[in-house]
C-alpha cells in the first residue's frame, strides 16, 4: 500500500460519516460481529435471464472450503435501497446532461417500498438527491466540477450500512480516472469484501486530451498524460477521438471491489446507457436467492471465503459475494485473561501452553523435542486455540509446533505441519487487508521453512505471501532462495541438476528481481554469484560481486563477510591465487576468528609451498574458541538468521 492502512481505513470513515451522519450502530452489517446466521444473497442466471424454483438440495455452499448445510433458501422481493453515484467531474461531461433523464428512469422501475438516492462525486463527495420514495418530482442539477475522488465516494457508499429488512444496491457510474482520493484502492477492495451492499460499476467512456491543451485549462489526469507525453517523446494527436480509458491498476481495482461483492464492473461498448444498466442488476438483485446457514467446522474469527455452487446445472451463472468476516469479541476492560479463563487441555498440548504461558520457552521447545509428530499436530488442532481473546498469540504458537514437527524428518508429521500453516494464514488474514502482523507472521513462517530445509513448502508459502504482499523484498528474496535451495547438493552437470537451463534461468532472474529492492539488492547479488560460481560460471560470479559494494555501504556484516569469502572462492577458481588471498583476508576483517577463511587462507599456503604458514593457521583454527560463529555453516538456512529475532518479538508482541 501506498500509505497506512489504518490511517486510510480512518479516513474512509470520516468520509463516509461526513456523507450522511444519520447512520447508526445498528445499520452496520450484522456479521461483522456474530456468526449465529450467515445469509448469502446469490443470483442464478442461463442465457441472461434468472432462474427460479431452486432449493436447498440444488446448492453447494462452502465456507473456508467446508461444507455447511444451507437451513433455508427464499427468493424473495425484500425493500431495497439503490444508490447511485455519478462521476461528475470535469473530465466526464459527455452524457452528463442526460443524468437527471436517466435518474427518472431508474426511479420508474423501482417499487413504492423501493428508495433511490443520488451521491455526486466531483472532489468532494455528496448527497445531491438524499434517500426517497421512487416519485421523484425534481432533482437538484449537477454540476461538472473539479478532479474525481472516484475511490472515495465508492468507499462513502460501501460503508453507508443497510437498515434492518432492507438490501443494498450501488451502481457507480465512472471513468475510473481517479486523481485525488485519499483512500488507496486497496482499502476500497478491503472495504467491498466488509460491505453487505452489492456494487456495479459502469465505466463511462473518456477523452483523450490533446497535449497541446493549454495548462491553465488542463484538470488532475490531463495533467499527468501531458507530462507522460512529454517524457516520452511522442508528438500531440492532431484531432480528439475516444476510447475507453485503459489503466490496467485502476480498471482492475474497480473490477476487484465489484467482484467481491457480488456484482459486477460494466465496460464501455456493453450498454446503451446507465439506466439500462441498473434496470438489468436491479431485476436480477432484487429476485435473487437468500441462502442461510449457521457455519461449522469453521474458525470464528478471520476471513471468511464463500464459494456457492449448483452442481446438478453447470451451465447457470451464479454471483454471489466472495465471503464475510468476523471481528473477535472486544475483550472487557480492565480485566486480563487468565490461564483460569481458558479451556484445560489434557496431555502434551496443556504442557506446552503452560509453558507458553509462563513464557518459558526453553522448556517449551525441550518438550517439543522429544514429542514433535503429526499426532501432537492432530491434538493441536483438536484443542482449538488456547487464546481465545488472542488469537494472533495463537497464530505464533503455531508456528513453533510446525517447525517441531517439521524437524522431526517423519512424512506424517511434514504433511501434518504443512497443512496446519496452511489452514493459519488464512486465519491471520484481517478482514480488510493484508496488515503488519499478517506480514510479520509470513515472514517467520518463511525464515523457519528455510530453516528447516523444505524448499518445495517455502516455494509453496513465498508465492503465497507474494500474494499478499507483492513489493515486500524479503518475500521476494525467499522465492529466489527457494528455487536454490531445491537444489544446492546438485552437481552442476547431468540432468535435474543445479546446471540446468530451467534452473539456471529461473534461479538468476529471480535473484534479480530481488537485487531491485534496496533492501534485498546486496544480499541477492552475492547470492547470484555464488550460484554462478557452483554451476562455473565464474566470471559472471565476480560481475555479481563487484556489483555489491563492500564496506559501510551495506550494513548487514554477514552480507559483507558472504562477499568477501565467496569473492576469495570465485578468484580461486580463476587461479588469479593472490587476489584470492586478499579477499579471504577481507573477510576475517569483517568477522575475525572466522574459520572458513582462515581454511581456504590455509589451502592457498598448501599450493603457495608455505608449510609453516598452514601449519600456523591450521593450530590457530584448531584452538579458536567453540563458541566462535561462522556464518557460512548457516548459509543455507537463508533468513532463518533471523529467526529467533522474528519469533523472540512475536512472542513479546502477543503477550
Amino acid at each position: 500500500m501506498t500509505r497506512p492502512f489504518f490511517a486510510a481505513l480512518v479516513l474512509a470513515i470520516a468520509v463516509a460519516t461526513a456523507v450522511d451522519a444519520r447512520q447508526t450502530a445498528q445499520q452496520q452489517p450484522v456479521f461483522r460481529s456474530t456468526v449465529d446466521v450467515v445469509t448469502v444473497d446469490v443470483s442464478v442466471r442461463t442465457i441472461g435471464r434468472p432462474v427460479g424454483g431452486l432449493t436447498a438440495n440444488d446448492f453447494v455452499l462452502l465456507d473456508n472450503g467446508v461444507r455447511q448445510t444451507i437451513e433455508s433458501v427464499e427468493m424473495q422481493e425484500v425493500p431495497v435501497d439503490v444508490s447511485v453515484l455519478v462521476d461528475a467531474n470535469e473530465d466526464v461531461t459527455i452524457g452528463l446532461d442526460s443524468i437527471h433523464e436517466q435518474v427518472r428512469r431508474i426511479a420508474s422501475r423501482l417499487r413504492p417500498a423501493d428508495r433511490i438516492r443520488v451521491t455526486a462525486i466531483n472532489g468532494g463527495v455528496a448527497d445531491i438527491l438524499p434517500a426517497r420514495a421512487p416519485a421523484l418530482q425534481t432533482m437538484p442539477p449537477i454540476e461538472p466540477r473539479g478532479v474525481s475522488a472516484a475511490s472515495d465516494g465508492i468507499a462513502a457508499a460501501l460503508l453507508r450500512g443497510a437498515e434492518s429488512g432492507r438490501r443494498h444496491l450501488i451502481v457507480a457510474v465512472t471513468n475510473g480516472v481517479d486523481a485525488i482520493s485519499t483512500i488507496a484502492p486497496e482499502t476500497v477492495i478491503a472495504l467491498a469484501r466488509q460491505s453487505e451492499a452489492v456494487l456495479h460499476i459502469v465505466q463511462l467512456d473518456v477523452v483523450l486530451e490533446l497535449a497541446t491543451q493549454p495548462p491553465s485549462y488542463s484538470t488532475g489526469r490531463t495533467r499527468l498524460n501531458a507530462a507522460r507525453r512529454q517524457i516520452s517523446g511522442l508528438r500531440p494527436p492532431t484531432r480528439l477521438f475516444w476510447r475507453p480509458y485503459d489503466s490496467i491498476r485502476d480498471i482492475e481495482t474497480l473490477r476487484a471491489a465489484a467482484d467481491a461483492t457480488g456484482g459486477a464492473l460494466h465496460l464501455p461498448g456493453l450498454i446503451t446507457d446507465t439506466s439500462d444498466v441498473v434496470t438489468k442488476v436491479f431485476e436480477d438483485y432484487r429476485r435473487s436467492y437468500v441462502l442461510r446457514y449457521t457455519p461449522k467446522g469453521v474458525a470464528r474469527e478471520g476471513w471468511h471465503e464463500i464459494v456457492v455452487t449448483v452442481p446438478k446445472y453447470p451451465s447457470y451463472t451464479l454471483h454471489a459475494r466472495r465471503g464475510y468476516g468476523v471481528e473477535a469479541a472486544p475483550r472487557p476492560r480492565g480485566r486480563e485473561e487468565k490461564p483460569s479463563d481458558r479451556p484445560q487441555f489434557p496431555g502434551r498440548v496443556s504442557t506446552l501452553v503452560e509453558a507458553y504461558d509462563r513464557a518459558d520457552y526453553a522448556r517449551m521447545e525441550k518438550v517439543l523435542a522429544g514429542v514433535a509428530d503429526a499426532t501432537l499436530v492432530a491434538d493441536v488442532r483438536k484443542a482449538g486455540n488456547p487464546w481465545p481473546a488472542n488469537p494472533n498469540r495463537e497464530a505464533v504458537f503455531v508456528i513453533e509446533i510446525a517447525e517441531a514437527a517439521l524437524r522431526s524428518r517423519r512424512e506424517a508429521a511434514i504433511e501434518a505441519a504443512r497443512d496446519l500453516l496452511v489452514d493459519h494464514r488464512k486465519l491471520v488474514r484481517h478482514p480488510l487487508g493484508p496488515d503488519r502482523f499478517e506480514r510479520y507472521w509470513l515472514w517467520a513462517v518463511l525464515a523457519m521453512l528455510q530453516g528447516v530445509n523444505h524448499p518445495q513448502i517455502t516455494r509453496e508459502f513465498a508465492d503465497y505471501a507474494l500474494s499478499r504482499f507483492s513489493d515486500e523484498p524479503r518475500f521476494v528474496l525467499a522465492r529466489a532462495f527457494a528455487a536454490d535451495q531445491s537444489r544446492a547438493l546438485e552437481d552442476a552437470e547431468g540432468r535435474g541438476g543445479a546446471g540446468e537451463a530451467s534452473h539456471v534461468t529461473e534461479t538468476t532472474s529471480r535473484y534479480d528481481t530481488a537485487a531491485r529492492f534496496p533492501e534485498t539488492a546486496a544480499e541477492a547479488r552475492v547470492r547470484k554469484a555464488f550460484f554462478l560460481h557452483r554451476i562455473d560460471r565464474h566470471r559472471d560470479a565476480l560481475a555479481a560481486l563487484d556489483a555489491v559494494e563492500a564496506g559501510p555501504a551495506e550494513p548487514d556484516p554477514i552480507i559483507q563477510y558472504f562477499r568477501s569469502l565467496f569473492r576469495g572462492r570465485v578468484l580461486e577458481a580463476l587461479e588469479q591465487f593472490e587476489e584470492a588471498k586478499a579477499a579471504y583476508q577481507d573477510a576475517l576483517e569483517v568477522l575475525p576468528g572466522t574459520q572458513s577463511p582462515r581454511v581456504a587462507l590455509m589451502r592457498l599456503a598448501v599450493r603457495a609451498g608455505d608449510r609453516p604458514a598452514a601449519e600456523a593457521l591450521a593450530a590457530a583454527i584448531q584452538n579458536a574458541a567453540q563458541e566462535r560463529f561462522d556464518p557460512w555453516w548457516v548459509y543455507w538456512l537463508g533468513d532463518y538468521r533471523h529467526y529467533d529475532a522474528i519469533i523472540g518479538r512475536m512472542r513479546e508482541s502477543t503477550r
